[in-house]
C-alpha cells in the first residue's frame, strides 16, 4: 500500500519540483533552528515564558527525531535526490526529521500565535497543518523518505505538540 502511495507521489509532474524544494526547505535544519533561536531571543527580551516553552518544544523534537533515527537506523531510499545530497544529510531516513521537526515547529507556532492573540486558533492550526502536510509530501516526492518515515515523523510532532499544549 505504501509503495503505491510513494510511486504516485514521486510521479507528480516535474514542474512540482521547485515548489517542493522550497516547501522542504521551510522545515530544514536552518529554518527550524532560526525559529527556535528567534524564540529564545524574544523570550530574553520580553520575559514571556511562552517563547521559552516553544523553543523547548523544538529542542525536544530534534532530540527525539535524532534518537529514533539512530535507534532504528533505516536507510534512505536510493533516489537521484538522495544520491546527489547524501553527504548533506543523515544517511538514516526513519523518522523524517523534516516532517517531525517541521510538524513540531509549525504546529507549535500555530498554538503560540493563537495564545498570544495574534490570530484565531482554528486559522493558525489550519495553515500549519497545510504546511506540515506539504512538507511531508515534499519529502516523499523528492525521494528523501518513504511514507512510513513521514508518518512516524508526524506522529512524533503530534504527540509532542499535544504534550506541550498543556504547558503552553
Amino acid at each position: 500500500m505504501f509503495k503505491t502511495i510513494e510511486t504516485r507521489i514521486r510521479n507528480w509532474p516535474a514542474g512540482s519540483r521547485p515548489l517542493m524544494l522550497i516547501v522542504t526547505t521551510l522545515a530544514g535544519d536552518i529554518v527550524v533552528t532560526c525559529l527556535m533561536l528567534f524564540s529564545l531571543v524574544w523570550f530574553l527580551l520580553t520575559k514571556n515564558p511562552l517563547f521559552l516553552k516553544y523553543s523547548g518544544l523544538i529542542i525536544v523534537s530534534v532530540f527525539f527525531v535524532n534518537f529514533f533515527k539512530h535507534w532504528f537506523k533505516h536507510s534512505r531510499p536510493e533516489t537521484e535526490f538522495t544520491k546527489a545530497r547524501y553527504k548533506s544529510f543523515s544517511k538514516y531516513s526513519f523518522p523524517s526529521g523534516h516532517s517531525g521537526n517541521g510538524g513540531s515547529t509549525y504546529l507549535g507556532l500555530a498554538l503560540l500565535v493563537a495564545k498570544l492573540g495574534c490570530i484565531d486558533l482554528i486559522i493558525s492550526l489550519l495553515l500549519a497543518i497545510i504546511l506540515v502536510l506539504l512538507v511531508g509530501l515534499s519529502r516523499i516526492y523528492l525521494g528523501a523518505h518513504y511514507v512510513k518515515d513521514v508518518l512516524f515523523g508526524w506522529s512524533i510532532s503530534i504527540v509532542l505538540v499535544i504534550s506541550f499544549s498543556f504547558i503552553i
